[in-house]
């Protein structure tokens, strides 16, 4: 099958705990998409599906649906926060994302965050079994050569600390503070002098991401229903205007407005509760939101706090990725 996609030379990835971007460049024009991320697993491909849904990657024994198709399935989803997810998967998504796309790269880049650059992990794989390591080398070993559908990949692959592509696709600023918001996490990219601060100013902010958000809404339906609101369902209406739900319709718009005021001012409290980074703010002054988070900053919090924020911030990850990988040329990621 993979011979009958079109071949493009780089594909940056940036995988978060709601969706996989990827970014490449076909004819110069630049691509930017992503998927949901979301792997259903399954003993078989026949076991009596919904619809006409049969899962139709098979990797390591099992079967799996990935992507949107996955999203039927809630209960056979992979937790998304365990450590297994984002290292032993991350062959199904990049998988799902090409096949969707039909493209076939020669060069890849795959993303952790920052914090979790250097991490030891343990994860189990369901051949091999229990596997420890830095979570950077066990994601490189797993995203550089893998067999689906009795296909074999196999790739270059550099690993990108998330937060320094937003940097990259900013324009490298001589100085700056960026503020990374991700699904589950938040984190923090020091810049002083032209170069990214080594590990005495690498932080993040664990469960401080727009789940808290999707919390937040999640109470404000049931205040307004008197119904219970998974967070996963919650977190999916992030994306919508409005909903039927409870036997009414919801505009969510101006709910969505107030929430995501109330936690970017919470989070600048945070930042700046922070001695280390309020001083280097006051210090170098610019500050760059971006990652899926940053769509909730308000112009006026962005002008009241001279806060910048890029054009499409979930993709300035994975812009930022695609540059350093074009210029064939790593250094600028490392840290």
């Amino acid at each position: 099958m993979k011979e009958e996609w079109r071949q493009v030379d780089l594909l940056a990835t940036d995988t978060g705990y709601s969706y996989l971007k990827g970014a490449w460049k076909e004819d110069g024009k630049l691509k930017l998409v992503r998927i949901p991320s979301a792997v259903a697993q399954f003993e078989d491909n026949t076991s009596g599906l919904e619809g006409a849904l049969t899962p139709d990657i098979y990797y390591k024994g099992n079967y799996y649906l990935a992507g949107e198709k996955a999203k039927k399935f809630e209960s056979r989803l992979i937790d998304t926060y365990q450590e297994d997810f984002s290292v032993v998967y991350t062959p199904v998504l990049m998988y799902e994302l090409m096949r969707e796309n039909q493209i076939l790269p020669q060069k890849v880049c795959v993303s952790i965050a920052l914090s979790e650059f250097d991490k030891e992990i343990v994860v189990f794989d369901p051949e091999e079994g229990i596997k420890k390591g830095k979570k950077k080398k066990l994601i490189r070993d797993y995203a550089s050569s893998f067999e689906i559908n009795g296909e074999k990949f196999e790739f270059e692959v550099f690993v990108f600390p998330q937060g320094v592509g937003i940097w990259l696709d900013v324009g490298t600023p001589e100085n700056a503070v960026i503020v990374d918001i991700g699904d589950r996490t938040v984190d923090l990219v020091f810049v002083r002098d032209g170069q990214i601060i080594g590990a005495g100013y690498t932080m993040g902010f664990q469960n401080e991401g727009t789940m808290k958000i999707a919390d937040a809404l999640s109470r404000e339906i049931r205040k307004l229903t008197g119904k219970a609101v998974d967070i996963k369902k919650a977190k999916m209406w992030l994306e919508e205007d409005s909903i039927i739900y409870g036997g009414r319709e919801i505009d969510l718009k101006h709910i969505k407005q107030r929430i995501g005021l109330h936690y970017i001012r919470e989070l600048i409290t945070k930042l700046n509760a922070k001695p280390e980074i309020k001083d280097f703010i006051d210090t170098y002054g610019r500050v760059i939101f971006a990652g899926g988070g940053a769509r909730f900053v308000p112009e006026e919090i962005k002008e009241y706090f001279n806060i910048e924020v890029p054009s499409e911030p979930e993709f300035s990850n994975v812009r930022g990725f695609l540059k350093a990988l074009e210029e064939e040329n790593d250094d600028k990621v490392k840290v």
